[in-house]
């Protein structure tokens, strides 16, 4: 949540239309967007063992089943309504963004479920391999209705739903929901000692990260954009390098952006979950928390803009970041609280869907 509010401040108080571009981004702001990347397929991973989680919870697997319809359906409508206002305060372009692919992904889950956890461990890496394959076809010459069904499941695009709204799918389904199959089938391992889950995290990061430098450096399978030597210097080499597809996500962003979040949480399974409390603070808040944060940051730039003519510096636009993380600390904190009081009284039920 914290590195999400990083890059979503960025695209307001820095705007630029290609930040990971090293032929012309500067470093900081190149690595200001790049290691945001590590944001959404984290995020939906741990979705993915938070489902397994609360399954474990409930009566049956249907009540699980219900539960995941029900919310992807609520999460996909807060995409097309609420968060298309405030990401554009109108609705002639709707994005179709990281709630829209949470909630469809949700839906799927809710079959999934069903399957032996087996099934959905082979599920999960043979889409996360394979689905690159579709690169190399070019649906634009394909019937209206291939072009807009792989529109949904791999290749991002636009479509007119009527004359006047636009819908933008940026986040398509295969890859993420593949992330997602992945996190729930691999969640079993929070059920074993400590030790043994480390060793698989770090050992799986490791071997991801290492397929992911040869594919890489050999410019083989796993991503259409490849990379090469910079007249600009090694570091722009090294961002050429680190320049991975996210629309939509490719075996080597997964590698990378996975790869990195396996270490991670291996690592930090030796924090004390008391050291950890204000950060799962935001962790228990997920959804109010990007809700207002958006609001939030462009109610801040507009602010900034009308005082200053300049971008603020990298040191001020970092300040200014963990001003607006702060800030939403505290009313995610306030949020919390008023959600632990009320949760259990008629009448609040909503507060499960926030």
């Amino acid at each position: 949540m914290i590195l999400m509010a990083l890059d979503h401040a960025r695209g307001y108080f820095i705007p630029t239309n290609s930040p990971t571009d090293a032929a012309t981004s500067m470093p900081w702001i190149y690595f200001t967007r790049w290691i945001t990347h590590l944001c959404a397929p984290a995020f939906i991973l741990l979705a993915g063992m938070s489902i397994y989680f609360s399954s474990m919870k409930k009566t049956s697997t249907k009540t699980t089943s219900v539960f995941l319809i029900k919310r992807g359906i609520w999460l996909i409508l807060l995409e097309v309504t609420l968060m298309t206002f405030f990401w554009r305060t109108h609705f002639d372009v709707i994005h179709l963004q990281i709630l829209w692919v949470i909630g469809i992904s949700f839906v799927l889950m809710s079959l999934l479920i069903y399957l032996p956890a087996w099934v959905n461990l082979i599920i999960a890496p043979t889409l996360i391999i394979f689905h690159n394959i579709l690169d190399q076809f070019n649906f634009n010459y394909a019937s209206n209705s291939v072009r807009l069904l792989m529109t949904f499941l791999h290749t991002p695009d636009s479509f007119y739903l009527t004359n006047a709204v636009q819908i933008d799918i940026l986040y398509t389904i295969i890859p993420w929901a593949a992330i997602m199959i992945l996190g729930y089938s691999m969640a079993g391992i929070y059920t074993m000692p400590s030790k043994k889950r480390k060793y698989i995290l770090f050992l799986s990061g490791a071997l991801m990260l290492l397929t992911f430098i040869i594919l890489r450096s050999a410019n083989l399978y796993g991503d259409p954009m490849k990379w090469s030597i910079q007249n600009r210097g090694i570091v722009y080499s090294i961002m050429s390098f680190l320049d991975v597809t996210k629309y939509p996500a490719s075996l080597q962003f997964i590698l990378l952006t996975l790869g990195i979040s396996f270490i991670l949480l291996a690592t930090l399974d030796n924090v004390t979950e008391n050291k950890l409390r204000n950060i799962r603070l935001l962790g228990q808040t997920a959804l109010f928390f990007y809700i207002i944060h958006i609001p939030f940051i462009r109610l801040l730039a507009k602010v900034y803009y009308s005082v200053f003519t300049n971008k603020p510096s990298a040191v001020l636009f970092y300040v200014i970041w963990l001003l607006i993380v702060f800030v939403l600390y505290l009313a995610c904190r306030i949020y919390i609280n008023y959600k632990i009081q009320r949760k259990n009284r008629k009448g609040f039920w909503w507060l499960s869907y926030i």
